[in-house]
């Protein structure tokens, strides 16, 4: 299970850095549960680029 968690971690990481929408829609169009996940996705990523 962390194997996955990694690899979706990776995902969103590669995304952020490039600016690309994670779901190729923009954030109005999201489902709750995918504009929830991308919240903790960026919250994630905001935390470790600052641990660095």
């Amino acid at each position: 299970m962390e194997k996955i968690r990694k690899i979706k971690q990776g995902r969103f990481d590669v995304c952020f850095e490039s600016k690309i929408p994670y779901y190729k829609k923009p954030v109005e169009d999201l489902c709750y549960e995918e504009y929830m996940l991308l919240q903790l996705a960026w919250a994630d990523y905001v935390k470790r680029k600052n641990k660095n």
